[in-house]
């Protein structure tokens, strides 16, 4: 049964990222939402809980990506629907090489796909311009 989100699941301090998917915080029909470090395999921000599919369409949009670049293409973002929900995956910074990706999971019957594309594109939008990344020490 798929969940609405209700809120930000802390899995470490709060950070830039946190702030980054607050513009999918409203969206409707949305399931889950997080910012990933492909670098480190972390997850720096997350609402909801998406039950492991994030990590499976992060990895089709790390191949999908590479397609685009030996083919001298742009991914701009990465759509897999389902008979249950819709997968949204794109890269957040300047370039897909930043490592960092916005995945959402939107309940069909509920979601939009057309605005939760308009809300991934704020939050990348939001995410360039802030340094989502854990302070090195």
């Amino acid at each position: 049964m798929i969940q609405e989100a209700r809120g930000v699941v802390a899995r470490e301090a709060p950070s830039p990222g946190s702030a980054a998917l607050e513009p999918l915080r409203a969206l409707p029909g949305l399931v889950h939402a997080c910012l990933l470090d492909e670098s480190t395999g972390r997850v720096l921000a997350e609402l909801g809980t998406d039950g492991g599919a994030a990590r499976a369409v992060l990895e089709w949009g790390r191949r999908a990506g590479a397609v685009a670049d030996e083919r001298r293409l742009s991914l701009e973002d990465l759509i897999v629907t389902s008979d249950t929900a819709y997968h949204l995956i794109r890269a957040i910074g300047e370039s897909r090489s930043d490592g960092r990706w916005v995945y959402l999971l939107v309940d069909r019957e509920r979601g939009n796909l057309a605005l939760a594309r308009r809300r991934l594109a704020a939050v990348t939008t939001v995410g360039a311009r802030s340094s989502t990344r854990p302070a090195v020490r």
